[in-house]
């Protein structure tokens, strides 16, 4: 929980600034897969979401 608390506010901050930054090139797919989680699954489209894939294969470990 405490890592959540600390990276957490840190990713979504960066997914805002970027999401603004970068809307005409994202997908829908990229933004929901950045929101959940999930960008690991998401191959293709932009890479300025894409950097969250490490995040979403730690998260999906930490839940296994």
């Amino acid at each position: 929980m405490r890592r959540a608390y600390r990276i957490l506010p840190a990713a979504y901050a960066f997914m805002l600034v970027a999401m603004v930054a970068e809307w005409h090139t994202l997908s829908w797919a990229n933004l929901l897969a950045a929101l959940t989680y999930l960008s690991n699954y998401c191959h293709g489209g932009s890479w300025t979401l894409g950097h969250l894939w490490s995040l979403s294969v730690e998260d999906e470990l930490y839940l296994l």
